[in-house]
């Protein structure tokens, strides 16, 4: 499949110009005289900020008209754009508002019976790149490994980015985190954890059972641990 870089530039240019008026962050921040506000009162009530209203419509329709140019089926690249399009237009929406607060909220109920929210968030993304980084070494794709450091992304997005690195318009990183400097370290450790994974350890765990269960105990022994 033959890249047309001029059509992707055009597409990524108009989902940045699309994004600019969405700034969420921005939009709840207070301004100093609310801060000013607090201060006087010693923090005992907090001051009644007003938000100026956001209207969605323009950025939705931008990108509605992004999304008609897209061929997503069978078209890494144009699924990666779609997928860019539905972030921006999730952000656009008052929705959005509910998932903004549970990434915020990082705790679980203190009462007990909820999980911790983000623990389970970061513990499904240890889990997928764990698994990816596993699938890569198994597959002989190790060239795909600098790919997941050239920008914040997801691991779908990795066919995207490697079209669009053979094309030109994707650069490597020049800096990688220092577990991730020395590949063949990092290839050789993947290669044994995946190997690890395929032996069949409750079959080892019963031999080292019984060897176990030979040895009499040492506890109360002189010098034991």
């Amino acid at each position: 499949m033959r890249l047309d870089g001029d059509r992707v530039t055009r597409l990524a240019r108009a989902l940045k110009a699309a994004e600019a008026p969405v700034r969420i962050l921005r939009g709840l921040e207070w301004p100093a005289s609310a801060r000013d506000t607090f201060l006087r009162h010693r923090g005992d009530r907090l001051p009644d900020v007003l938000y100026a209203p956001f209207d969605p419509g323009p950025t939705l329709s931008r990108l509605d008209g992004i999304r008609a140019e897209l061929r997503p089926q069978g078209d890494p690249v144009d699924a990666w754009l779609g997928r860019i399009a539905d972030r921006v237009a999730s952000g656009a929406r008052p929705e959005q508002a509910f998932e903004n607060a549970r990434r915020v909220f990082r705790g679980g109920v203190l009462t007990g019976g909820a999980p911790f929210t983000k623990d389970i968030v970061y513990l499904d993304g240890l889990l997928r790149v764990q698994t990816f980084l596993s699938h890569v070494v198994a597959s002989g794709r190790s060239d795909c490994l600098r790919l997941l450091f050239a920008g914040k992304l997801d691991i779908e997005d990795v066919p995207a980015l490697a079209m669009l690195t053979r094309a030109g318009l994707c650069r490597l990183p020049r800096h990688l985190s220092p577990w991730a400097e020395g590949l063949r370290y990092l290839i050789g450790y993947l290669a044994w954890s995946s190997f690890l994974g395929s032996v069949d350890m409750e079959r080892v765990g019963a031999h080292y059972d019984g060897l176990l269960a030979a040895a009499p105990r040492l506890d109360g022994v002189e010098g034991s641990v």
